[in-house]
């Protein structure tokens, strides 16, 4: 393993997001475009870890709002919480 991340540091510029990253989507975000955008995000960004969840958008709010995800696709809510 710190054969791998030395090599990524190696040839990464200060311009490369690393981290870890999670997203939640609803499940049609699922079957679109979303795993297209993530390949070419981890393809990007190699160090940057993106970890991808599903549920309905009601909770996906909800685990934004106690910053359980950093982002999350849903549809649009009644009411904002």
């Amino acid at each position: 393993m710190a054969q791998y991340e030395s090599r990524h540091q190696a040839v990464s510029t200060p311009r490369d997001l690393a981290g870890s990253l999670a997203i939640g989507a609803i499940p049609t975000a699922l079957t679109g475009m979303i795993l297209q955008a993530l390949a070419a995000l981890r393809h990007a960004h190699p160090r940057l870890h993106v970890r991808l969840e599903h549920g309905l958008s009601p909770s996906l709010a909800e685990r934004l709002r106690h910053r359980e995800l950093d982002a999350a696709i849903i549809s649009k809510p009644r009411a904002l919480p």
